[in-house]
């Protein structure tokens, strides 16, 4: 069984440009879906506008969401979770509209 491996640079590659690097590992069960996708790097804060340095994790064959978000200029851990993919639902794309 061979995994394929998918790597991405996104972002201007500064501390202050919101890069991050993606990677994922391909669905060996013919899915369209990845197993495993990794984010990392440094984004900015959409209430502040100060640099926040991003790691996620999203591994769906072991059903597992990981996230941890920390504030570069306090240190201040803004985020941290570590729990099943199954019940991390109300996020995102997924969120209710507010009306």
């Amino acid at each position: 069984m061979t995994k394929t491996y998918v790597h991405k640079m996104t972002g201007g590659g500064s501390a202050g440009g919101g890069a991050k690097i993606k990677s994922r590992i391909r669905n060996t069960k013919g899915g369209r879906r990845y197993s495993v996708e990794t984010v990392e790097g440094i984004d900015k804060r959409r209430d502040s506008g100060g640099n926040v340095e991003i790691r996620r994790v999203i591994d769906r064959d072991s059903d597992r969401y990981r996230e941890h978000i920390v504030d570069l200029q306090t240190g201040e851990v803004l985020r941290n979770v570590d729990e099943r993919l199954s019940k991390h639902v109300g996020r995102g794309t997924q969120r209710q509209k507010k009306k």
